[in-house]
């Protein structure tokens, strides 16, 4: 698995170094002379977290305290309010999604597919910018919706064998 991330790692440094003449991401070379207040655009907690010029409302209304732990979970609830939709196309059946992690943790050869989405989740919760908008795709959690959807047909499949639902 380490030997074919190489090439796409490799790749990522080749950009990284046309775009910024080094290897500090071009992401953050952006936000350096763009926006602010210095050091707005960061992974983690605190104060001086959010820049204000891309992000300013957002800033002002969300993390006038700092991004603390309850600026993080309101942060996170966003997001997965956004993302219902994105994995089955109607929120309401997310909670396919959701039974299905149910299923998949009580059986130890599938509890990493939901394991994986538990850890997106933590992997995203101290970046502070909801990054997700209505009808504009998962984005953040754009990663894990091939395991949602192997998740909702374990649930499904759970529907029919307990003969809830009669198959067609």
């Amino acid at each position: 698995m380490v030997l074919g991330a190489l090439p796409g790692l490799a790749l990522l440094a080749a950009h990284q170094r046309a775009a910024t003449g080094g290897f500090a991401s071009s992401q953050a070379a952006y936000y350096a002379v763009s926006d602010g207040p210095p050091g707005c655009f960061r992974y983690g907690f605190g104060a001086g977290v959010g820049c204000l010029g891309e992000h300013g409302d957002f800033v002002r209304h969300n993390l006038a305290e700092g991004f603390g732990f309850l600026a993080a979970a309101g942060t996170t609830l966003r997001r997965l309010k956004l993302h219902l939709v994105d994995a089955l196309n109607a929120e309401p059946l997310a909670l396919l999604v959701i039974a299905g992690a149910a299923i998949a943790l009580r059986r130890p050869r599938s509890r990493p597919l939901a394991v994986a989405l538990l850890l997106q989740i933590a992997a995203y919760a101290p970046f502070y910018f909801d990054g997700n908008y209505p009808g504009g795709g998962a984005r953040l959690f754009a990663d894990v919706l091939p395991i949602e959807h192997v998740l909702a047909a374990m649930a499904a499949l759970a529907i029919v064998e307990r003969g809830v639902v009669e198959p067609r």
